[in-house]
This record gives structure tokens, C-alpha cells and sequence, in this order.
């Protein structure tokens, strides 16, 4: 019986977690965008990405589409759209 009301209470207070979460407004979610790319840089995600695009093409193809993919984005810009959080559209 112990073990039920341990289990409840558990579950009640993870239901009201969202209420506790800080305001959905474009700081917020910027600062948390911010928060995230430090802990999986875009480029690592984008070299990620290539890697395993790359296994779906012949492999006589797959370094030069890794090259392409890997030397060719501009990071940066790629990094500033996805903190972007005002609902707009990126633009340089």
C-alpha cells in the first residue's frame, strides 16, 4: 500500500511540472535554443547527418557528398536560424 502512494504522489507531481516550467516567450525559448547548441553543436549534428546521408549513396559518392556537405554550409548562419525564435523567417 506503501509502495501505491509513493507511486501516486510521484505521478501527481510529475502532472504539475508544466506548471512550474518557465514562460513560453521568444527569450525563453531563445535562451534554451542557446542552451541546447552548446550541448550538440550544429556542426557535429550537420557532420552527423552527412555521415548517414552518405551510407544511402553509392560509395564512390559518399566522401564527395560528405565534403560537399561538411564545407559548404555556412554553420554560423545555420546556427543563428535555428536560435531565431520570433516566428519570422530568417533573412541575413
Amino acid at each position: 500500500m506503501k509502495q501505491k502512494l509513493v507511486v501516486l504522489l510521484v505521478l501527481t507531481l510529475s502532472a504539475w511540472s508544466p506548471v512550474f516550467s518557465a514562460a513560453d516567450t521568444p527569450e525563453t525559448r531563445r535562451k534554451e535554443a542557446e542552451r541546447y547548441l552548446q550541448v550538440s553543436p550544429p556542426k557535429a549534428l550537420f557532420e552527423d547527418m552527412a555521415d548517414k546521408m552518405a551510407e544511402t549513396l553509392p560509395a564512390d559518392q559518399r566522401e564527395q557528398f560528405k565534403k560537399l556537405m561538411t564545407t559548404q554550409v555556412d554553420i554560423a548562419a545555420l546556427s543563428k536560424a535555428m536560435i531565431r525564435c520570433d516566428g519570422k523567417k530568417f533573412h541575413n
